[in-house]
């Protein structure tokens, strides 16, 4: 199944950008957004309140029927342009979602299908309905938006990308070691390249950018020249 979402006389109007756990494609995507003025959306806000909904609730995520349930009984809703802040069955979610806790049962409840189609499908209805936007994840260029104006695939090294992650730990107030860190990012590669349900892997007509060598202004202004094209 492919996304319906609509053309603007050839102009870029949907832009794809996906690539593993922290490849700084969440801020690439946020500048990206805001030099385009276009809605922004990390998709992975959504499979983090899910997984905080089945945690707190005591949900059973092997029992699919039931985490069907749950998310049908518990909307979310955007709640701003930049997607930061959303709202999960009424209450309003930010911060939590970005807990060492969440992190670590993410690529968990990610990997279930039924969580994968009903949020593809809210993910698509909001492509649909904007008149421009930056969409992050890891299934957006192969599953999500298949039809997408612009796709990009965001690589780098993982000492690079568990670097970055320890820093936002640090800043959380929840510090941990680069070993550790490594570690854990090895264990979320394989269950997001390796899962049965839109594994992790670049779209065939993706740019694919290393950003090893690159600060994420640079790799945002890459993109953005690409989608002024």
């Amino acid at each position: 199944m492919t996304n319906n979402q609509n053309t603007n006389n050839g102009k870029i109007i949907t832009i794809a950008i996906d690539g593993p756990v922290a490849s700084g494609k969440s801020t690439v995507g946020q500048l990206v957004a805001q030099k385009l003025n276009f809605q922004y959306l990390d998709t992975g806000i959504m499979y983090r309140a899910i997984t905080w909904l089945a945690y707190f609730s005591k949900t059973d995520i092997e029992n699919h029927d039931e985490i069907k349930n749950q998310i049908i009984n518990n909307p979310i809703k955007i709640l701003n342009k930049m997607g930061t802040q959303i709202s999960l069955g009424g209450k309003i979610l930010e911060s939590e979602l970005r807990s060492p806790l969440i992190d670590q049962l993410v690529s968990d409840v990610s990997k279930i299908n039924v969580v994968r189609e009903l949020l593809v499908e809210q993910q698509r209805s909001i492509a649909t309905n904007s008149s421009g936007i930056v969409m992050v994840g890891r299934d957006i260029g192969t599953v999500v938006l298949k039809d997408a104006d612009l796709k990009i695939y965001l690589e780098a090294s993982i000492q690079n990308r568990a670097q970055r992650r320890v820093v936002d730990r640090m800043k959380m107030g929840s510090p941990t070691t680069l070993p550790d860190m490594i570690e854990e990012i090895k264990k979320r590669d394989l269950i997001d390249s390796t899962r049965e349900n839109s594994p992790l892997i670049a779209a065939n007509d993706a740019l694919i950018i290393d950003t090893d060598e690159l600060d994420q202004n640079a790799v945002a202004e890459l993109i953005s020249n690409h989608a002024k094209k």
